[in-house]
């Protein structure tokens, strides 16, 4: 049987990312989980959000890095992410234990070796974008901050206008698209070993949707793939 594969774009700061898998974890009970990080920097992530102090520290570097900062806006934010990491920190260690069928192999399919050096001016565009969206909701009170990472979901940010911007997307994307694939083979090679129906659940940025470059989706697509797209804003509908 062909392996599930759902991709879920997000938007930085979203106050329900947490929530949001959580019920994708219940509902989808996908057996691997891909995310939009390195290896190595989401085994980092996972074993910080382990820890008691993780969300005072974060709260304290979005305050230190931004500047101009709502309290209670980086607070909702630091929770979210890093009860975001510890799900999936808990659920890698489900798998890895006898429990295993309870829970999903967490992996980053953010290539390690991709060449920085070809896309500098994208990726300090990228970053200044990111910044420059973050810094922003940082400002507002919870409930204006809400608004805006609605009204992001219902419009995604287009990184049209810049061929260097486009250009690192269209890198990034291939490679991911790359791992993406290998990781669905290697979900239908357990599923033959063990007999339970893999899905694979991939987390990444929303602005990997916009069709102003051959994006994410349409090169997973391309390979054979049949990704089912949605936002993360959505998860909440999601029914078991």
């Amino acid at each position: 049987m062909a392996c599930n594969l759902f991709v879920y774009g997000a938007i930085d700061g979203d106050f329900d990312a947490a929530d949001s898998l959580r019920t994708i974890m219940s509902v989808l009970e996908p057996t691997s989980v891909g995310v939009e990080e390195t290896p190595s920097d989401i085994y980092d992530l996972m074993q910080l959000a382990k820890e008691s102090d993780a969300v005072v520290r974060r709260a304290n570097e979005l305050k230190s890095k931004y500047k101009v900062v709502n309290s209670e806006t980086a607070g909702r934010i630091a929770e979210s992410e890093i009860e975001f990491c510890r799900i999936l920190a808990d659920s890698n260690e489900l798998y890895n234990s006898s429990a295993r069928k309870l829970g999903a192999r967490v992996v980053g399919c953010d290539s390690p070796w991709f060449s920085l050096s070809k896309h500098k001016v994208g990726i300090s565009e990228y970053s200044a974008r990111k910044d420059g969206f973050l810094g922003n909701l940082l400002r507002l009170p919870p409930d204006a901050a809400e608004k805006e990472i609605e009204g992001a979901y219902n419009k995604i940010p287009s990184i049209a206008g810049s061929d260097e911007l486009v250009a690192y997307y269209g890198a990034r994307d291939k490679d991911s698209a790359n791992e993406i694939r290998r990781q669905v083979n290697v979900e239908e090679h357990l599923e033959k070993v063990t007999g339970r129906d893999s899905t694979f659940v991939y987390f990444c940025n929303i602005s990997h949707f916009v069709p102003v470059y051959h994006n994410l989706i349409e090169l997973l697509v391309a390979s054979n793939l049949k990704p089912k797209k949605a936002r993360l804003f959505d998860a909440k509908e999601l029914k078991i």
